[in-house]
């Protein structure tokens, strides 16, 4: 039977060692994020990337999100940052918006766009930033559901769809049913790919 911890202030610490430990291991977890639920592991973890692939059914030339819980993370990946989008992270990081970069030679193949682009949130979630800190890399974040169909933030439904496919379930507040604004900040001025959460006026940028 699949592990399940739900998330109070009074276990944050054990879960988090927890899911740091299932995470370090390879596995695969649901999670709740600062927008929706979320399906996560290792970000340079490629078997475990792979697998998330597997179980979402989704198409292996739409990368997934990481999430980073600093600047200097995001520089591990990335060589160029636009002045346009220093001005969104200085503003919206940590938050519910999305970035869109150029990724460097370093970073694994199945996280990379087909022309060579790859996506960054710092999230604004203490849960989700303690974990990252804890296991030393980028956590994938894609929304808990099949492509195609709508995400969920029903425990009980993600618990029924994916007991069978993750390691571990983790039941906690989100602060949205609605996902992250997406902008590609490759091009000038960048461009919204996703209207979600955020609204982001770049007049006032």
């Amino acid at each position: 039977m699949v592990n399940t911890f739900s998330l109070h202030s009074d276990n944050l610490k054990d879960v988090i060692n927890s899911t740091s430990s299932v995470l370090k291991k390879g596995g695969v977890i649901i999670y709740p994020t600062d927008t929706i639920y979320g399906i996560g592991c290792d970000a340079l973890n490629s078997k475990s990337v792979d697998k998330i692939f597997t179980i979402k059914e989704r198409d292996i030339t739409k990368p997934m999100l990481m999430l980073i819980n600093n600047q200097q993370m995001l520089s591990n990946f990335v060589n160029d940052v636009s002045t346009y989008a220093n001005k969104i992270i200085t503003k919206y990081w940590p938050g519910s918006v999305t970035l869109i970069f150029q990724a460097n030679n370093s970073v694994p193949k199945n996280l990379i766009s087909e022309d060579g682009k790859i996506a960054f949130r710092w999230t604004n979630n203490h849960f989700c930033n303690s974990i990252i800190e804890t296991i030393g890399n980028p956590l994938i974040s894609t929304s808990a559901n099949i492509s195609g169909q709508n995400s969920s933030n029903n425990f009980s439904e993600l618990l029924k769809l994916f007991s069978s496919k993750v390691d571990l379930l983790i039941e906690g507040p989100t602060n949205s049913n609605i996902s992250s604004t997406i902008i590609d900040t490759t091009i000038s001025p960048p461009k919204i790919l996703r209207q979600g959460d955020l609204f982001i006026d770049f007049e006032l940028l």
